[in-house]
């Protein structure tokens, strides 16, 4: 799987069990969207600007990771990604096999 980073607006929400839930402003358009179409139903919705997220992709597939952040810098996301999942912050590969 590879890195992705991005500084886009993400929605962010809470549901009633607490679970966070997030995605890119860009793929619903409105709060009010993004809180119909999650499946987990947030009870608040925030608008959250000039952050950084990460995850990861598999490339031609629809498969990826949770967003995570928000990072107040890229350098932060790139750290993330790689004490969470244990890869190369640029290339995604697994660094137990370096």
């Amino acid at each position: 799987m590879v890195p992705q980073y991005t500084n886009d607006d993400f929605f962010t929400g809470e549901t009633v069990c607490g679970e966070g839930v997030v995605a890119p402003c860009d793929a619903f358009g409105t709060a009010a969207a993004f809180a119909t179409e999650m499946e987990a139903m947030p009870t608040s919705v925030e608008r959250v600007r000039g952050k950084w997220w990460a995850r990861l992709s598999a490339p031609g597939y629809l498969d990826a990771t949770d967003w995570n952040g928000p990072f107040d810098t890229e350098a932060q996301a790139r750290e993330s990604i790689e004490s969470m999942y244990e890869v190369d912050p640029e290339t995604g590969e697994d660094l137990g096999d370096a």
